[in-house]
Formats: C-alpha cells, structure tokens, sequence
C-alpha cells in the first residue's frame, strides 16, 4: 500500500511489485509509473479514504484475486526493471544517441567543406 500522495517517484510501488505485493495507491500518486497498472497488478482509487478500505477487503476476502496481482506485480518488475532490461535500454538509447551525434556532425563537416 502506498500511503503517500507526496511520493512522486513511485518508489515503493516498485519495491512492493518486486517483492509480490499488490499496490493500492491513489492515481495521482503513481501518474507517471510504468509499474502499478490498475486491476493488473494493483488498484489505482480516487478517493482514498472510502475506497481503500473496500479495496483491501476485497483482496483480504479473495485470495486468489490477490495472489493474481501479486504474480502479475511480480512478473511487471521482471519484465521492465530488472538489471538485463534495464542495461537495454540503456544500450539502445545511447546507440540512437551516437547515431544522431554521428549523423550532425557529418552534416556539419558536409557544410562546413562547402
């Protein structure tokens, strides 16, 4: 559960998907979080204090509702953050990057020999 509206980071929606456990979290909290997608692994709610209770009841009543989001929480994680995915990315961004680099400063030595 992320009790915070402050945390803009999303960081312990990240670290409660890791270790397999379903994140509730107001929607203006984790906006900008690739990690917490509602009814998939966690419940986004707009009013926090009448809907957290009812979610929560829900996952303590439905084990295998809960323990489906926890898998999938689990699995996001695995799936976008983990050192190998995230190093790819990193790897394809900079080639686009040096790509770019490359490309410019050949157009500048084109015109520059003009």
């Amino acid at each position: 559960v992320v009790t915070s509206d402050q945390d803009l980071m999303g960081l312990p929606a990240l670290e409660a998907s890791a270790a397999g456990v379903p994140v509730v979290a107001p929607k203006a909290t984790v906006s900008g979080s690739d990690c917490l997608v509602d009814g998939q692994t966690g419940r986004l709610i707009d009013d926090w204090e009448t809907s957290l209770s009812s979610v929560l009841d829900t996952w303590i009543h439905q084990a295998p509702e809960w323990e489906r989001l926890s898998r999938s929480a689990r699995q996001r994680i695995r799936d976008l953050h983990t050192p190998p995915v995230i190093g790819q990315l990193w790897h394809d961004h900079l080639s686009r990057l040096l790509s770019a680099s490359r490309k410019g400063l050949a157009a500048a030595a084109s015109t520059a020999n003009r």
